[in-house]
Order: C-alpha cells, then sequence, then structure tokens
C-alpha cells in the first residue's frame, strides 16, 4: 500500500475522512483502533486484530458458523492533536500488511460508511415511505462508485428509527406525535400491554366529515401491514361524489365484537348526527352483524 502522508489536518473528522479515502483507493479497509476524545486516535486496518469468540458454545453443541476478517494485520496510522490548536497531525506507525489488496471492497462494512446527506436522504425517503430498494436505486444513481448495499439500508433506517424514539416507545412516539397534531385516536390493550384496537383519524377529516356526514363507505384489508392486522377504512362521500378518507382503525381480527368496538369508537369521533347515516358494506357477515348489534336503525347498502 502506498503510505498516506504524514500531514497536519483542520480537524479530526478530515484526517480521518482522508485516511480512509486514501486507503479504499489502495485496496484497503481502515477502522479505529483506539480513539482518546480530543487528545489521539489510533487507526489500522480492518483486517488487524484476532478473533474473539463470543458465542461460548460447549463442545459438542450445535453453533451457527461464524468467519472473521481479521488476521492480525499490524498496519497502524496515528492522528493526535497539536497542542493548542484545533489541529490534528498524522503519523505512520506501520506501513505493512500481511494480506494482499482487494479489488472489491463492498465486503467490508468499514468501507460502506454513509455520508451525511446519504443519510438524510435515507431519513426523508423512510419517512414518506419509500423502499429500501428505491432508497439503494437513488444513491447508487447519485452516486454510482458508493459501496452500499440493501442490508446496509435497512441497519441505516433502524438507527434512525432508534435515535428519533429517543427513550420512547415505539407507542408512546406515536401517541405524542398524535397529541401534537391534534389527531383523533383511540385504543385498547390487553393486560399484556399489547394493542388489540387503534383507531385514528386526522383533524381535517373529521372536520370535513362533520360537514358530510350523509354516506360512508367501510371496509376491512386482510393482514396486509407488518402487524399482521385487519385495518378497517372508513371512506366519506363529499357533495361532489369524491370521496375521503376519514378514520383508520387497527384490530386484532375480523370478528363481530371487534367490528362493535370500531364503530361505536369511530361514531364517538363526531358531533351527534343531523340525521341517520346511509353505511356502505360489502358481505363481510361480522361487520353486518356487528350493525345490526350498534346500529340496526342506519340505512344499509351492500356492495356488490
Amino acid at each position: 500500500m502506498e503510505p498516506p502522508k504524514e500531514q497536519v489536518f483542520d480537524s479530526r473528522e478530515l484526517l480521518e475522512a482522508s485516511v480512509r479515502q486514501h486507503a479504499l483507493s489502495q485496496g484497503y479497509a481502515i477502522s479505529t483502533i483506539a480513539s482518546n476524545t480530543n487528545r489521539n486516535v489510533t487507526l489500522g486496518c480492518d483486517r488487524g486484530g484476532t478473533y474473539h469468540d463470543r458465542i461460548n458454545a460447549l463442545e459438542g453443541e450445535n453453533r451457527r458458523l461464524t468467519t472473521t476478517r481479521r488476521i492480525g494485520c499490524p498496519f497502524r496510522l496515528y492522528g493526535k492533536k497539536i497542542p493548542n490548536s484545533e489541529k490534528w497531525e498524522l503519523q505512520v506507525r506501520n506501513l505493512s500488511h500481511n494480506h494482499e489488496a482487494e479489488s472489491s471492497m463492498i465486503g467490508h462494512p468499514s468501507a460502506r460508511k454513509f455520508t451525511d446527506e446519504q443519510l438524510q436522504n435515507i431519513l426523508h425517503m423512510s419517512e414518506i415511505g419509500s423502499r429500501p430498494r428505491d432508497i439503494l436505486a437513488l444513491i447508487k444513481r447519485e452516486h454510482p462508485n458508493a459501496l452500499v448495499t440493501s442490508k446496509d439500508i435497512y441497519n441505516a433506517r433502524d438507527a434512525l428509527r432508534r435515535q428519533k424514539l429517543g427513550n420512547n416507545t415505539p407507542l408512546e412516539f406515536l401517541l405524542k406525535n398524535l397529541q401534537e397534531d391534534l389527531w383523533k385516536y383511540t385504543f385498547k390493550q390487553d393486560i399484556e400491554g399489547r394493542i388489540l384496537f387503534f383507531m385514528f383519524a386526522h383533524p381535517k377529516s373529521i372536520e370535513y366529515t362533520n360537514k358530510y356526514n350523509r354516506v360512508f363507505v367501510l371496509d376491512c384489508t386482510y393482514k396486509t401491514n407488518r402487524y399482521q392486522m385487519p385495518l378497517l377504512h372508513i371512506i366519506g362521500i363529499s357533495p361532489s361524489n369524491s370521496t375521503f378518507s376519514v378514520a383508520f382503525c387497527f384490530m386484532q381480527n375480523e370478528q363481530e365484537e371487534s367490528y362493535i368496538w370500531a364503530l361505536k369508537a369511530f361514531f364517538s369521533f363526531l358531533n351527534p348526527l343531523p340525521f341517520e347515516p346511509i353505511l356502505c358494506t360489502d358481505r363481510d357477515l361480522a361487520l353486518l352483524g356487528a350493525l345490526k348489534v350498534t346500529y340496526p336503525r342506519y340505512p344499509h347498502l351492500l356492495c356488490i
């Protein structure tokens, strides 16, 4: 490997970025061996060190097969902060490698680092519902030489999600956001805290529904979400015959008792109705039974 130049950098970040970029161009990957904040950092080949077995399976027991990149490569660089300055100096400690350079670096996680711009793109596209493969395609299009795999996208999304949650559980975070944005919502949990029902509606949808509430269409999808819970979708119809979403409800199942809970929760969101609305459904026998129990006087249309 052609040695990097011993020089002074304006910051530690610039020093590390320069070293990593130089190593990649030579067919090697760099990782941090030791670090002392605002004092020094030791960098080495990511094939340095030795493998430590953390599984500790007993002899004769089945265990998953593991491999390691670590072969004790002695390559070392040292960066230290110059006293009374913000600058960092790079020093070469050991330039030798005990392995050949590689033509492809995609197998090295330390070589597959996202830039801040790429992380922001991943965060933005994840929030608008883009799939990981679409995010990967965008990064590859903008940066053809980027060493990124679909697994890196999933890992980055998980890390950003954990960072966004902070100290909250996913449910606490969801409730906090619903409250801040004034969404209407209600839910029911079992004794172990698992969600059985969760209904929510945007405040603008409720406002619109309180004006135009002559006809409602109710339909339930069948476990097409990551939680494998049926999702009841309630739709309103405007005077111009256009449709708009009113509310959504995740349910534990599609039994009559579940529909009864969802129907009562939905109509509790609305102002008192001036007349009995028309409810349009398909031939879902459990939903039809729930309507007879809860709102038997409401006109019903069967969609065929």
